[in-house]
């Protein structure tokens, strides 16, 4: 068995147990029961990481800040190159999760770490973009801020991939499912592997 053959094996039974223990995997029509149950504000942070692990962003990495757009630079500027910043907006339990899933760890080459961010203008420092349940009437306000950037955009809000999100998180019956709008995707120019669409229900805009 060649590298590349090992790999993909190895990412697929890799995903599958993942999903099979959350319960996003059905097995008998009804969902997988967990062998343990896992809070949700905790599952939806594991569902993040790896969401994460299969989503290609395009080069440079680093989104541009307004200084870098005017070719000048700060010790700021510089630093956040370097950074991969998960950003939540808006009050949810989540984020302390998705702490300690970042701390100390690199993602996609790069130094982790997570910023709650309470104001559009920061939205695009991000590489990713959590919106919190609370913040559904301002979904539409955030969308247009995020502008087509390369920013993977998930949301608790139930059914908001058919607003343009990028991936939603919705309940079917006990267990945590999610939904993907592979249009605001292909807009962003990211790139999602199929390993992770396999197990998500996709959906179009609104």
């Amino acid at each position: 068995m060649n590298r590349f053959i090992f790999e993909h094996v190895f990412s697929m039974l890799w995903l599958t147990i993942f999903f099979v223990l959350s319960g996003s995997l059905s097995l008998d029509g009804d969902g997988a029961r967990p062998l343990k149950p896992i809070p949700e504000p905790q599952l939806k942070a594991q569902f993040i990481e790896r969401f994460i692990h299969f989503v290609e962003w395009p080069e440079p990495l680093h989104p541009p800040s307004s200084k870098e757009k005017n070719e000048t630079h700060t010790t700021d500027d510089k630093h956040t190159k370097h950074v991969f910043h998960v950003c939540v907006y808006g009050e949810t339990p989540v984020t302390e999760h998705l702490q300690k899933l970042v701390e100390n760890k690199q993602w996609k080459g790069l130094q982790a770490k997570l910023d709650h961010i309470t104001e559009l203008r920061s939205i695009q420092q991000c590489h990713v973009l959590l919106i919190s349940s609370s913040e559904e009437n301002s979904l539409s306000e955030i969308i247009e801020s995020v502008n087509e950037a390369p920013i993977l955009t998930i949301s608790e809000i139930p059914h908001s991939a058919e607003a343009g999100v990028m991936i939603s998180f919705y309940r079917k019956g006990k267990y945590l499912r999610f939904e993907v709008n592979l249009r605001s995707l292909r807009k962003s120019k990211l790139k999602m592997s199929s390993k992770l669409l396999q197990y998500a229900r996709l959906v179009e805009e609104r």
